[in-house]
C-alpha cells in the first residue's frame, strides 16, 4: 500500500461516499459546495452536505474534514469555526473528521458546540489484509487509431462508387458534414461511427493483451432499417451498409495504490467501517472507485465508480 497521504480533496470524497451510503434514499450530497455574498464574493465553502427530508422540511447536515498529518491533532480553533458555521448557515448537524485526532480543547469545545468529532485512521497492509487483500488496483486502457475506413454502399455501380468517393474525398477534406443518422437527425465523423461500434463490439474484448500496437480490421454492418447510415453524393442520398475499420489498437496498463481507512466515531470510540480508495490518471479522464465495508454482521460491502471526464 502506498505511504503517500491522499490530499484533503480525496479524502472529502470518500467520506462523502460513505455518509451517502448510510443515509436513507432520497438525500441530497453535494461536494465541496461554494457560498458567495451579494457582491458574488466568496464567503465560505463546505466539503460535504447531506440534506435529508424530515417532517415535511430539510435537515441539513454538514461535514467538515482535515488532513493536515504535520499539524498535529486538530486544534480548538477548528471547532469553533464550525459552530460558527453551524450557527450561521443554520446546519440542524455538524460533523468534524480529521486524520489525526482531536486535541483536548477540541474535544471540548466539540461536546459544548455540539458538533460530531470523526476519525479516519489510515490502516497499514496487516490491518486491512483479513477485508482487502491486494494493495493495487489495475485498469487496463484502450487506445484507438484510425487508419483507415472502406465503406461499402448498396448497388455499387461505377457511377454510385465514383460519386462516393468524391464525398468521401470531400469529408476528408472537411468540406461535407459526413455521415448522417436519420433516426437521430445528426452528422457524425467516421470515428463517432468506430467509437459506436467499439463500445458494443465483442470483437475487441477477445483481442488479448498486449503492450505494443496491435492493428485490427473490424466491420461495422448497418443493415436495420430503423437506424440506417447515409451519406449525401452529387448524385444525392446513398445508404450505406457496411463500413472496415483499420485500426491501431493500444493497451495501457495503469496502477494505483490503494489507500484503505478505518472510520469512526471519535465521542464513543465506536468503528463505522472500512473503507478503501483508488484513484486512476487515465489521460483525457479520471477514475475513482471506492469500496466500503460496514461494520455490521451482514457481510456486505459496497463499490462506487465514478468517471470524470478532463476538462
Amino acid at each position: 500500500m502506498s505511504k503517500s497521504r491522499n490530499d484533503g480533496k480525496k479524502l472529502e470524497s470518500l467520506v462523502a461516499f460513505v455518509e451517502k451510503t448510510f443515509s436513507k434514499d432520497g438525500c441530497e450530497v453535494i461536494t465541496n459546495d461554494k457560498v458567495y455574498n451579494d457582491k458574488g464574493e466568496q464567503i465560505a465553502e463546505f466539503d460535504a452536505i447531506i440534506t435529508k427530508p424530515k417532517d415535511g422540511s430539510s435537515f441539513k447536515w454538514l461535514i467538515e474534514c482535515r488532513d493536515r498529518p504535520s499539524s498535529g491533532s486538530a486544534p480548538a480553533s477548528w471547532i469553533e469555526q464550525l459552530i460558527g458555521r453551524k450557527g450561521r448557515f443554520k446546519f440542524d448537524k455538524v460533523t468534524a473528521v480529521s486524520t489525526t485526532g482531536f486535541s483536548p480543547g477540541a474535544r471540548d469545545r466539540a461536546k459544548f458546540g455540539e458538533i460530531e468529532l470523526r476519525e479516519m485512521k489510515e490502516l497499514s497492509p496487516e490491518e486491512f489484509g483479513d477485508w482487502l487483500t491486494v494493495y493495487y488496483q489495475h485498469v487496463l486502457s484502450q487506445h484507438f487509431d484510425l487508419i483507415n475506413a472502406e465503406v461499402f454502399v448498396e448497388n455499387p455501380s461505377e457511377e454510385v462508387i465514383f460519386a462516393l468517393n468524391d464525398a468521401l474525398q470531400k469529408m476528408q477534406n472537411g468540406t461535407s458534414t459526413g455521415f448522417f443518422l436519420p433516426a437521430h437527425n445528426k452528422y457524425v465523423d467516421a470515428n463517432t461511427l468506430l467509437n459506436n461500434l467499439l463500445s458494443t463490439s465483442s470483437e475487441i474484448r477477445n483481442i488479448p493483451f498486449s503492450d505494443v500496437p496491435v492493428h485490427v480490421s473490424i466491420n461495422a454492418e448497418y443493415i436495420n432499417d430503423a437506424d440506417t447510415v447515409t451519406l449525401v453524393t452529387n448524385l444525392g442520398t446513398i445508404r450505406v451498409i457496411k463500413i472496415k475499420f483499420d485500426i491501431r489498437l493500444t493497451f495501457t496498463q495503469h496502477n494505483a495504490p490503494i489507500w484503505a481507512s478505518e472510520y469512526r466515531v471519535h465521542q464513543h470510540d465506536k468503528k463505522i467501517s472500512d473503507v478503501a480508495t483508488a484513484y486512476y490518471d487515465l489521460g483525457d479522464q479520471e477514475i475513482k472507485v471506492q469500496m466500503h465495508k460496514p461494520n455490521s454482521d451482514d457481510g456486505e460491502s459496497f463499490i462506487e465508480a465514478t468517471i470524470t471526464p478532463k476538462k
